[in-house]
């Protein structure tokens, strides 16, 4: 067993690898958030008791902005579906078509800059 740590620098193919693993993981928590948001949101108010707990800050759950992959998880289609009506209808009907498919009726807006799709309710 060698205890002797190697100072080779790591292959840019290995790093690439970590990079994306990281990534997916990364959006996978973020879906995961979303859904708590959505179940959050989804849930029936309750009596004067639930608005008196002192953990209810009486604001509402911010999601935030997804990626395209993400996006079409959550419409229930591909991206490549995502893509062809975003760059097919103007911004407007692109959100009205997204906020139709959202189980949660948020509608979405890409973002250029970011390149992610950004929540608009």
């Amino acid at each position: 067993m060698s205890f002797f740590v190697s100072l080779k620098e790591p292959h840019p193919y290995d790093l690439e690898q970590k990079i994306n693993a990281i990534n997916n993981r990364l959006t996978q928590f973020a879906e995961a958030i979303m859904q708590l948001q959505s179940n959050i949101n989804n849930q029936p108010r309750r009596g004067k008791s639930y608005n008196s707990n002192s953990y209810y800050q009486g604001q509402p759950v911010k999601f935030q902005p997804i990626t395209e992959e993400s996006l079409a998880s959550r419409l229930g289609v591909t991206p490549e579906t995502i893509r062809k009506e975003r760059e097919s209808q103007p911004a407007p009907l692109f959100f009205a078509w997204s906020k139709r498919k959202d189980t949660s009726g948020i509608g979405w807006e890409f973002n250029e800059k970011t390149g992610l799709y950004h929540p608009i309710t």
